[in-house]
């Protein structure tokens, strides 16, 4: 069986915040992890960052599986990808 995955973009408050702590429950395995997340945080607020977020609709409750962040370039008239996360959708 299939799973069935839809993309939005990161909407409002709430959708920030529920990709924020995903990604503080799914540490990386580097330095300064948790100081990233915090800039990250910041910089989506601030509207500087913004994200695609992906979703896993198993049993028609969307659970958050996946997140693209990406940005302006500093010096570029383009946009670049800065983060890409997917993870298995955890099961129920």
């Amino acid at each position: 069986m299939g799973l069935h995955y839809e993309f939005r973009s990161l909407d409002n408050e709430q959708d920030a915040k529920n990709m924020i702590s995903w990604m503080r429950l799914r540490p990386l395995d580097y330095k300064h992890f948790n100081d990233w997340v915090d800039r990250v945080e910041h910089e989506i607020f601030s509207g500087y960052k913004q994200a695609i977020l992906g979703f896993c609709m198993e049993n028609r409750q969307p659970q958050l599986v996946s997140y693209l962040l990406f940005q302006k370039h500093k010096q570029l008239p383009f946009m670049e990808f800065k983060s890409l996360r997917v993870a298995k959708p955890v099961s129920s």
